[in-house]
Order: C-alpha cells, then structure tokens, then sequence
C-alpha cells in the first residue's frame, strides 16, 4: 500500500484541491497569488518540515528550507505541470533544497566552541574558533 500524504490521511477537505490552488496563481494577482500559496503552505508545512528534518536532523535548518521551498513554490508556480501531484512537486523541491543543505554543510567548517580563555573557570571568556583548530 502506499504511503499517503498528511492532507489525504486527514480526509476529505472542502474547498479547491492542491491542484487548483497552484494553477490558479497562473492567473492570479500577486496578492492573489501570496494567498493561495499562503494556503498550500497551511496544508503542508507540518509534514514538509517533517520531510525535510529527516535529511537535516536540525529543526532551524529545516524552518528555513520549509521556508525557501514556498517562496520557490511562489516564484514559479507557473512552471508546475499538472502531470505530477502538487505534493510531488512541493516535495521534491524541499529535498533537493535539503541535500543542497546538506552538501553545502561539508563544504564550509562548522564554528565551535573551543575553550574559555582568562581568569579562573568561571571568569574565563568562552571563545569561539573553527572546529578542528588548535587556539593558541
């Protein structure tokens, strides 16, 4: 059987489908459009976050490519085609984003806290460094 989305499992919803919502902004002012992005965003936004903190493993990081992931959604809407599910779409823009994270994350050293400097422990001043370094 095959896995269903958060929104199917919830049930039957009234009013337009993912579908109608994103074709709709084609047409669409862009305050119309910010609207019916506005309310894909509600429908998904929990299992999204979910989607993508399973790649992260860090719920800040994720947010903010929840985030990214509409406002993709919002600056190119016109270009979904309807052969795919709009979740199919919304998803894989979110993954791409959160391996783009992730790949990015092994390219740059993480900032660590290394050691306190000065003073007894608990006067010294906690000094930040790249992980890995040696602080003189």
């Amino acid at each position: 059987m095959a896995a269903r989305t958060a929104s199917e499992r919830a049930g039957p919803r009234s009013g337009p489908s993912d579908e109608e919502l994103i074709t709709g902004c084609r047409s669409a002012t862009p305050e119309r459009k910010r609207e019916l992005i506005g309310e894909l965003a509600r429908r998904h936004h929990r299992g999204l976050l979910n989607f993508i903190y399973s790649f992260t493993r860090d719920r800040d990081a994720a947010e903010d490519l929840v985030q990214e992931t509409f406002i993709r959604v919002y600056r190119n809407a016109e270009s979904y085609q309807t052969i795919a599910k709009f979740s199919t779409w919304l998803y894989r823009i979110g993954r791409n984003l959160a391996l783009n994270e992730i790949r990015n994350r092994r390219k740059r050293p993480a900032l660590a806290l290394n050691r306190r400097v000065g003073g007894d422990e608990d006067g010294g001043e906690v000094v930040a460094g790249v992980a890995g370094d040696d602080m003189a």
